[in-house]
């Protein structure tokens, strides 16, 4: 995502708020943040494949990690409301 709309967001409920199907909201395929170990792979194998085929897994990298920022959204408590009533009890 990118860093201006965390910027934004100072509790819970406004993190669930965000809309993630957005195209928008999400960085560019190119500086997804796919890991040290995944980079160097990338690295070593960069002469042996296409840049489409560079392109295909960047941006199934981003995919992934959209599918699963959604999924965690979807299944956390504050979408209920019985969690949602009970946020006065924090400290």
């Amino acid at each position: 995502m990118k860093s201006a709309l965390l910027e934004d967001v100072t509790s819970v409920a406004k993190i669930t708020s965000i809309d993630i199907s957005k195209v928008d909201c999400f960085v560019d395929y190119s500086k997804v943040d796919i890991g040290f170990t995944t980079e160097n792979a990338v690295k070593a194998v960069r002469k042996k494949i296409s840049d489409r085929q560079l392109l295909n897994f960047c941006l199934s990298c981003r995919n992934f990690l959209k599918a699963v920022v959604a999924k965690l959204l979807n299944k956390t408590a504050v979408q209920y409301p019985l969690a949602n009533n009970l946020a006065f009890l924090d400290p």
